[in-house]
C-alpha cells in the first residue's frame, strides 16, 4: 500500500505529497495486490497487473462531480486476486455555470 503513482500518460504527478513507484520495483509480478493512493478516481491499472487505485469516498472539488466514489474489495485466493469496486452514494456535487454575470449586473446598475 503506497500514497504514489505508477507512470501513466492520463496522470501527470504534480500534486504534492505524491511521487512515482520506484522504477526499480516495477516489476509488481512479486505481490499479491498493490494498492496505490493518491488519485481519487478508481482505476484498475492492468498494464501493471494487480496494480489498483481505489478512489476517494467523497468528492473534493468539480472535476470529479461525474466519478463514482467508492472502494475496493480484494479478495486474495492464490496467485490471481479479485477485484470488485463498491461504490458508494455520496452527497451531490452541484456544479453551478453563471452565464454573462458581468453584463447582468452592470446592466442593472447602469439605468
Amino acid at each position: 500500500m503506497m500514497h504514489l503513482s505508477m507512470p501513466m500518460s492520463i496522470y501527470k504527478e504534480e500534486e504534492p505529497g505524491g511521487g512515482l513507484f520506484p522504477a526499480d520495483r516495477r516489476d509488481t509480478k512479486e505481490f499479491n495486490y498493490v494498492a496505490l493512493g493518491h488519485w481519487h478516481r478508481f482505476n484498475h491499472v492492468k498494464n501493471y497487473g494487480n496494480v489498483c487505485y481505489s478512489g476517494s469516498t467523497e468528492r473534493i472539488n468539480a472535476s470529479e462531480a461525474d466519478h463514482d466514489k467508492g472502494f475496493v474489495e480484494v479478495t486474495i485466493d492464490g496467485k490471481a486476486p479479485k477485484l470488485n469496486f463498491e461504490k458508494l452514494e455520496t452527497r451531490r456535487y452541484l456544479k453551478i455555470t453563471i452565464n454573462n454575470c458581468v453584463s447582468e449586473v452592470q446592466s442593472e446598475y447602469s439605468g
